[in-house]
């Protein structure tokens, strides 16, 4: 069994795309988008075994790892929608062009500075139902 599989992330994942707020339940843009940070954020809320054993490190700007939680939630999840296209999340990436820093605010109050804000594009998931 993979971590994913053991804290039975799909569903986790799931629960926190399907509920987000929506802007009007019939908006012509859908469902709402999150990055990876904010998925990471809600998993450590939400499920903190679970981002506890995807390493525990909210990764960023300046954190000195080159794997955090955010990279394996976005790297996971990329992989499941490559493979099987009736997974129930869509996948797409934010252009950081001209994007000077995007902060990202955990549960305990700390703030998470993006490492990919203007350079490579900020992986963001929604709920595809």
């Amino acid at each position: 069994m993979s971590v994913w599989d053991d804290h039975e992330m799909t569903d986790a994942v799931v629960g926190i795309l399907s509920g987000l707020p929506l802007r009007e339940p019939d908006h012509h843009f859908g469902r709402p988008w999150i990055t990876a940070y904010q998925l990471s954020v809600e998993v450590e809320r939400l499920h903190p075994e679970a981002f506890a054993a995807f390493g525990d490190n909210p990764g960023g700007a300046g954190s000195g790892s080159p794997t955090s939680v955010p990279q394996r939630l976005a790297r996971e999840l990329s992989g499941r929608i490559k493979h099987d296209p009736e997974f129930p999340i869509e996948g797409a990436d934010l252009c950081t062009l001209r994007v000077g820093t995007l902060t990202f605010v955990r549960g305990n109050g700390e703030i998470v500075e993006s490492s990919q804000s203007g350079s490579d594009p900020l992986a963001m998931f929604r709920y595809r139902h």
